[in-house]
């Protein structure tokens, strides 16, 4: 039995299950033998990948992430740039130096989930077989994408792939993973990333099975989209790849962790991310939210029993650096976890 009164798709009235009849629609519509595309879908029949990126802000790291997609062997590919508002000269920058790319522009920060779901809508409609989400603010080895292309298609396109993930700012001579395969305890409220700051050795080199997947770039196929829906644009942004990523292992698919495969990632947006009372708020809230969706009932209730100790515990150190707006926030996020509420947030929040 699950909580039913969880909000969907706020802001578009969108339903799952509408979500998953649109992905159908669009892959049908291209793959179905319909003669009356429009000329820009014939033209991009022979590319296979759409790259979606969201820009936010991105400055200059965006301009290194997109460098990085283009020197990829991988050639056939579509870029798109799903902008979110931003206001720091990084679009015009972008138009200067990578006019080949495709623009959806939002007149605000609609969030990672609704900007990604835009782009993979776009993909979607223009026949892609496989869509990468990527940060902007990460850079692709050259080979990346191709060791991901080849577990997927083996896989028959049963699998989402994700690479070994680098920091990008590490000492001279040692690398330091970021991300390599997510766990997940719901009955703790726990998604855990145990590669995060180690040092990268042979202990990572093993392909393997994930319990989740990080948004920060995955490469899933088509089909998977078709059959799963895309990603619940209620999370706004935190926590949506966990529950997207649960959701497609309930439909029986996959997430496949592969190790040859590289991808650094900034570090600017995370150390912001710590100190973002908009971070606080939306983490402890969509924690809540993927135990409440996905969680037995035995689980709610131990995450919940768990829940004040652990609050408790961040909001000391809060109190200890004087950090009163984030106590706030932490309070807010609770009390909208437990409660299934959805509130309007103060763009002002998203420092």
């Amino acid at each position: 039995m699950r909580v039913k009164n969880r909000p969907t798709y706020v802001g578009d009235s969108l339903k799952h299950h509408a979500d998953i009849a649109d992905c159908q629609f669009l892959i049908h519509r291209v793959h179905s033998g319909n003669t009356a595309l429009p000329n820009e879908d014939i033209l991009m029949r022979d590319k296979t990948v759409a790259v979606v990126i969201l820009n936010w802000n991105g400055g200059d790291e965006i301009l290194e992430c997109l460098r990085s997609v283009f020197e990829s062997k991988h050639a056939a590919i579509e870029v798109v740039i799903v902008d979110n508002g931003s206001v720091d000269g990084s679009t015009d920058a972008i138009c200067g130096r990578f006019p080949q790319v495709h623009w959806i522009r939002n007149p605000r920060n609609l969030g990672f989930a609704k900007g990604s779901n835009q782009g993979i809508k776009w993909a979607l409609k223009h026949g892609m077989r496989h869509v990468l989400l990527l940060n902007g603010d990460a850079r692709l080895h050259p080979d990346a994408m191709e060791e991901m292309l080849a577990v997927v298609k083996e896989e028959n396109d049963a699998v989402v792939a994700c690479p070994r993930m680098y920091l990008s700012s590490t000492s001279a001579g040692v690398h330091r993973l970021w991300f390599a395969y997510g766990t997940v305890s719901l009955w703790l409220g726990l998604f855990r990333n145990p590669a995060f700051n180690r040092p990268d050795s042979s202990r990572w080199d093993t392909p393997l099975d994930m319990e989740f997947a990080s948004g920060c770039c995955m490469l899933i196929p088509a089909r998977i989209l078709q059959n799963v829906g895309m990603l619940d644009e209620a999370f706004f942004a935190y926590c949506e790849d966990i529950d997207f990523s649960l959701r497609i292992r309930k439909a029986g698919f996959r997430l496949r962790f592969v190790p040859t495969a590289h991808l650094w990632h900034g570090n600017s947006m995370a150390t912001n991310r710590v100190r973002s009372v908009m971070y606080r708020y939306l983490s402890t809230r969509n924690n809540l939210w993927v135990v409440r969706k996905h969680g037995s009932w035995f689980e709610i209730f131990t995450c919940l029993c768990i829940l004040p100790l652990r609050s408790l515990f961040r909001m000391v150190h809060m109190a200890i650096c004087f950090d009163w707006r984030a106590i706030a926030a932490e309070l807010k996020g609770a009390r909208d976890g437990v409660f299934c509420r959805w509130a309007l947030l103060d763009p002002g929040d998203h420092r």
